[in-house]
């Protein structure tokens, strides 16, 4: 072997190194055995009731007063709730454009015995109450007034957050006077091509703990931020990867552009939390060209527990895809969508585990 060949060896081999510790990212601050404590769930039973058809849902939370909230797509009513007490069930929220309607329902949560439902298409926000009957009805109706807001979710009564685009500012907070205030620096985009950071490249779910606090959990790389509305951001975790994110925009022609992500990463999907801890569903899939990606790939098969302090604290690992959960903390139990092949509500016990 001449020595040209040798050095083009070498060279090679550098330039394989130098691509791989690029693309293996950041030092993670966590990773899956991190977690203190694992727990595989894989005795759910399936949530019975001879009046439930779901269509195509895709979004799931539970009211700590034993109501199951389901999301639907191409359905004339938004909502079904399901009343574990009764076993009635209820439709809610017309689509359309009018004052009480909705084109879609992506944003569902909770907050004390109310259920804020955002709808992206018209940026407003609905909330729903329940009286003596347990049948709920449309007791506000809240407009935002700002067509850039992308994703919204109420922290309480008075405070919705939102991720707008275009903006320079990570989260937008608005209140019922309608004043808006910005907050929070993005994270960093590694390598691009002229792109800012912005909350599509940066695009999360959201969810509101404690002493307003936030929690934000990116689906294309693996960042989780937690905020504290009145003070900025108190925290950012990368994991268990460590994604380091590149971006570069895509012109469409007529000014409309797409962010394209490297590695095309699916990282955390869905996020709740309550007054103690936040828990976050984990893909940790990255697309390969050509492969199609299943459906055990497109949903998390793991939920990871942090406190508010950002220390992880569980781990629950499953053995089917979930698409959304939520969980009943008082009774231990965790509520999901799966998909075998149609939607179902399937339940785990989860007993001392929390």
């Amino acid at each position: 072997m001449n020595l040209k060949v040798i050095c083009s060896l070498f060279i090679g081999v550098i330039f394989l190194q130098s691509c791989k510790k690029a693309h293996s990212g950041l030092d993670p601050d966590f990773k899956i055995n991190s977690f203190p404590k694992q727990y595989v769930l894989n005795n759910g039973n399936y949530l019975k009731n001879d009046s439930l058809l779901l269509g195509d849902s895709r979004w799931i939370r539970y009211h700590p007063d034993s109501f199951v909230i389901v999301q639907e797509l191409g359905n004339d009513k938004m909502l079904k709730i399901i009343d574990l007490k009764t076993g009635k069930i209820q439709e809610i929220i017309d689509k359309g454009r009018g004052p009480n309607e909705m084109v879609s329902a992506w944003g569902i949560n909770v907050v004390d015995k109310d259920i804020w439902v955002y709808g992206g298409q018209l940026k407003k926000m609905l909330k729903l109450s329940y009286d003596d009957e347990r049948q709920f009805y449309i007791s506000d109706n809240l407009s935002l007034d700002d067509q850039t807001c992308l994703v919204g979710s109420a922290l309480n009564d008075s405070t919705i957050i939102g991720l707008c685009f275009p903006d320079t500012n990570r989260l937008t907070i608005y209140d019922r006077n309608k004043n808006v205030k910005k907050i929070g620096e993005f994270p960093l985009i590694h390598s691009s091509n002229q792109v800012e950071p912005n909350n599509i490249v940066f695009i999360s779910f959201m969810a509101g703990g404690p002493n307003n606090k936030v929690v934000l959990a990116c689906d294309k790389t693996d960042i989780l931020e937690i905020y504290d509305i009145n003070k900025g951001l108190e925290k950012r975790l990368h994991g268990p990867k460590g994604i380091k994110i590149e971006a570069e925009g895509v012109d469409l022609g007529m000014g409309n552009k797409i962010f394209k992500t490297t590695p095309p990463f699916r990282a955390f999907y869905n996020v709740v939390a309550n007054e103690h801890e936040f828990c976050v569903g984990y893909i940790g899939y990255e697309t390969i060209e050509g492969v199609k990606r299943s459906l055990e790939d497109s949903y998390p098969k793991r939920i990871f527990c942090f406190s508010w302090d950002g220390e992880p604290k569980r781990e629950y690992v499953f053995d089917i895809p979930i698409i959304s959960f939520d969980f009943d903390w008082e009774n231990k139990k965790i509520y999901a969508l799966t998909i075998d092949p149609e939607a179902k509500i399937i339940v785990f016990d989860i007993n001392e585990k929390i």
